[in-house]
């Protein structure tokens, strides 16, 4: 709020705090709700407790009764607002200010209660300080405020007029006016207390979640939004990682300046394609990344995307003839499919990791048939650590050979279980008992996948193939011919 706005242009003007609020709704739907909370659990624990305390002497004075009673029936419509405040007031806050009416209704009869009944010959100070002081505890705008003074000040004089001792009646009165003209301008002037904090509290909190080079959402940033995305959205979601092509080589040639820089403006061309589009960020150096919510049209995105890769690939053009190109890697999670952020990030990493393979300066869709660094990815299963040696040195790194010591530990491999080809398994390290189907025991793998079983024993060979495997190997065969057979299936 600037400070040409004081207490009085704020008293005066409805629309003073309109853009705060409607820029900072979800925010400050967020505090009252949990404020709200707060009060109905203390407004219905103080009911309760008077409860407790006029019953005791009841026994001897029946008029206590009549006051317990009312207490009881406090207890019980605070108790149902509490519970209205924990259902109704979900993520997305439903009814939150007709709740804070509710509390603001129950209060006044309560405060209503004591000055006519249990204080009669009192002025009710006390009720109309603590009536206007539940405005200033729940933030909203200024005129919606006074309205509520407005309302409570008018039941207060009818309710004093029917009630009140005539004795005490002009004094009320007269207290009442004064506390009405203070309290709104307290309460007004608290709120722009409350306002200005609260303003530099968001302020600091973005400035924490900004990348200093960049100015988008450091990393930090980018996995608390993204994984809250991820998860409350049933929508189609998808999640791009760009990587600047041979970073190094604009470091080295240009320096560290010229290279934060260029960084700095790609960052801007990211900016402006995207803005709208979905939560930009930096994941660290030279890599950046976009989630995009609501994904309606693949193929309008993806085609964004690459027009975007161009406008990057001419940020550098002002230092060199030579384009520095960027590669990328994009993941979606489809309408209602369950998935959890860090598989989606990490399917689109390892899509831009095939786009860097594959000779970079590319934009690559993450599919489940793909494979990593061009090569086929192989799972050996075996408590014989001799045979992951012995393929290794058959294949010379030809494959991505990933061990497990049984089929329990398949989990613990660290490739997704849709991007593995051949399954290589060691039979005697596997109870065969009860199995009519080896596939059966990998449910969660592709319908195309390839299961070998590597044994010396020839005998067996028709047992294991019966048994759902796909080929046999004899592992007995020299290593050239073993070689043979096996790239001959796996390729």
């Amino acid at each position: 709020m600037n400070n040409s706005k004081g207490i009085f242009s704020s008293f005066f003007s409805k629309n003073v705090d309109k853009n705060f609020f409607n820029s900072q709704n979800t925010i400050i739907s967020k505090i009252n709700a949990k404020t709200l909370r707060y009060l109905t659990i203390l407004a219905f624990a103080f009911c309760a407790s008077l409860s407790l305390i006029y019953l005791i002497p009841a026994k001897w004075d029946p008029n206590y009764y009549k006051v317990a009673l009312f207490y009881v029936l406090s207890t019980l419509t605070y108790g149902l607002d509490v519970v209205l405040c924990f259902t109704l007031l979900g993520k997305k806050n439903k009814a939150l200010h007709l709740l804070y009416w509710l509390f603001e209704i129950l209060s006044l009869i309560n405060f209503i209660y004591v000055s006519v009944y249990q204080q009669p010959n009192n002025t009710s100070t006390i009720f109309f300080a603590l009536e206007m002081l539940l405005p200033m505890i729940y933030m909203t705008k200024t005129w919606i405020s006074i309205v509520e003074h407005v309302i409570a000040y008018t039941v207060f004089i009818i309710t004093a007029f029917i009630f009140k001792d005539k004795q005490v009646l002009g004094q009320d009165l007269i207290y009442a006016l004064l506390f009405f003209f203070i309290t709104n301008i307290v309460t007004i002037y608290i709120r722009a207390l409350s306002i200005k904090a609260l303003e530099s509290s968001i302020l600091f909190k973005k400035e924490s979640q900004l990348d200093k080079l960049t100015n988008l959402y450091n990393k930090s940033a980018l996995d608390t939004y993204s994984r809250e995305a991820v998860g409350n959205n049933r929508d189609t979601i998808a999640l791009a990682i760009i990587d600047v092509d041979d970073f190094k080589f604009v470091n080295d040639r240009f320096g560290y300046n010229q290279g934060d820089e260029y960084l700095s403006k790609l960052a801007s061309t990211l900016y402006r394609s995207f803005e709208n589009l979905g939560i930009i960020g930096r994941i660290e150096g030279d890599c950046f990344m976009i989630l995009f919510e609501n994904v309606f049209d693949k193929k309008l995105l993806e085609k964004r995307i690459n027009a975007c890769l161009d406008d990057i690939s001419k940020v550098f053009i002002d230092y060199t003839v030579e384009r520095i190109t960027c590669s990328c890697g994009l993941s979606y999670k489809e309408k209602n499919e369950v998935m959890s952020y860090e598989k989606l990030f990490n399917n689109a990493k390892q899509a831009l990791q095939y786009a860097k393979d594959e000779g970079k300066n590319k934009f690559i869709v993450y599919s489940k048939n793909m494979v990593l660094n061009g090569k086929k990815n192989v799972v050996l299963i075996s408590s014989n650590g001799q045979i992951s040696s012995k393929f290794n040195r058959m294949f010379e790194s030809n494959y991505n050979i990933y061990d497990a010591i049984d089929i329990k530990h398949f989990n613990q491999i660290e490739i997704p279980h849709d991007l593995i080809d051949v399954i290589l398994i060691d039979p005697n390290n596997i109870d065969l008992d009860g199995i009519y189907d080896i596939k059966n025991q990998f449910t969660f793998l592709r319908q195309d996948i390839k299961v070998i079983a590597y044994s010396s024993n020839l005998s067996a060979r028709g047992v294991y193939l019966n048994k759902g495997f796909d080929y046999f190997v004899d592992s007995s065969l020299d290593e050239q011919k073993q070689k043979t057979m096996i790239k001959g299936i796996i390729e």
